[in-house]
């Protein structure tokens, strides 16, 4: 038997009509297919900490009834964008190069000027040797130091050798042949180069003779033994250069100086001689003046633990 009430779980639609039983049954089946009613549900807004995609709907809102919060991103403001939204496009800055439709709007680097044209000056101004005539090196500009820092293939011969002794205390106004005439008022019978390789031999004999004594063995350390190990070498050196025909007569002057002094205990004219020997030993010929550190070592040596 069939009721009248409506359908079970539901509510009568707006345009339900009773069933009765002079309704045939197709209209019956027509209202049955007919959507049921269910009462409007009002939309409510998520929690603030929620979190929605811009334009979406919370579950159980309707799309007409959309809240502020979900508006869409056309229409959000800017204060209320989603962070996952790409920021707003913006005009890309003006006055770069490089760019499609762009102008550089930066200045270049500035020309440079010309050159100068007045010479170095290696005095300050104000000095007597500030104004410099132009177009010359540094050698030429500066008086007393031509061709100070010339490599060795430059000063090489006598000229180069001459200009550095003048520089150097007691090397000044050297005259090797009257030097030579010196030697043989001293000594006489005595040859320049076999004086030099004599006196030294002599000496570092007389050093070593100094340190075997059993009195001098407290002075003479291991260290010191070293030393006068390291000066026998650096002397054979020298003696193998006097031995050959590359030695010029300045350098060979300043060696008969320096070997009389060591003889006569002139300690002065020994080191103004070692310093004028220092200074014009740097040429490749003189071995990167390895023998010159034995020299002055052999005076200090001399002069200290010798014996008379």
């Amino acid at each position: 038997m069939q009721s009248n009430g409506p359908p079970y779980g539901g509510y009568p639609g707006a345009n339900a009509m009773p069933q009765t039983p002079m309704m045939s049954q197709q209209q019956q089946q027509q209202q049955q297919q007919q959507p049921l009613y269910h009462p409007a549900q009002h939309a409510t807004s998520p929690p603030a900490a929620s979190y929605s995609p811009a334009g979406s709907i919370p579950p159980g809102a309707s799309h007409l009834h959309t809240s502020p919060m979900h508006a869409s991103p056309m229409h959000a403001s800017p204060m209320h964008a989603s962070p996952m939204q790409a920021p707003p496009m913006q005009a890309p800055p003006m006055g770069l190069p490089g760019m499609p439709g762009m102008t550089a709007t930066t200045a270049g680097p500035a020309a440079l000027g010309p050159p100068p044209t007045g010479g170095y000056a290696a005095y300050p101004e104000g000095h007597p040797s500030h104004q410099l005539p132009r177009n010359v090196t540094y050698q030429q500009s500066v008086r007393g130091l031509s061709g100070w820092n010339d490599p060795p293939s430059a000063i090489a011969g006598g000229a180069g050798l001459k200009a550095a002794a003048a520089v150097v205390p007691g090397g000044r106004g050297i005259d090797p042949p009257a030097v030579f005439a010196q030697l043989r008022k001293r000594y006489p019978d005595q040859e320049p180069r076999g004086f030099v390789m004599r006196e030294l031999h002599d000496a570092l004999a007389r050093i070593k003779e100094a340190a075997a004594a059993p009195a001098s063995r407290e002075r003479f350390t291991p260290q010191m033994d070293r030393q006068i190990a390291d000066t026998e070498r650096r002397q054979e050196a020298l003696i193998d250069i006097l031995a050959g025909e590359g030695v010029t007569d300045l350098c060979l002057a300043n060696l008969v100086r320096f070997a009389m002094g060591l003889r006569e205990r002139q300690w002065d004219e020994a080191q103004q001689a070692a310093t004028a020997l220092a200074v014009g030993s740097q040429t490749s010929q003189f071995e990167g003046g390895q023998w010159i550190v034995g020299i002055k070592r052999l005076m200090e040596l001399m002069r200290t633990y010798s014996t008379s």
